[in-house]
C-alpha cells in the first residue's frame, strides 16, 4: 500500500516509492528505494524534503 508519512517518520528499512520532490530539488535520491542508513534520511532532511510516499508491501510500514 501506497501512503504518504512525514520525513520525521522515516527510519531504516522504509521502502521509498516517491520522494515528492521537484527536479529542481537538486541532489535529492529520487529513485525508489529501501532507507538503509540514517545519514539518507539526514540527507533528505537537510534537502528540504518534508513528505516521502512510501510502500509498506516493499519495507517497513510507516508510523
Amino acid at each position: 500500500m501506497i501512503k504518504k508519512v512525514s520525513i520525521d517518520a522515516l527510519r531504516v528499512g522504509i521502502y521509498v516509492y516517491n520522494f515528492n520532490c521537484s527536479d529542481d530539488t537538486g541532489n535529492i535520491y529520487t529513485d525508489p528505494c529501501t532507507i538503509k542508513r540514517e545519514s539518507t534520511i539526514k540527507i533528505l532532511k537537510t534537502g528540504g524534503i518534508k513528505e516521502v510516499f512510501i510502500n509498506t508491501r516493499r519495507g517497513l510500514p510507516g508510523c
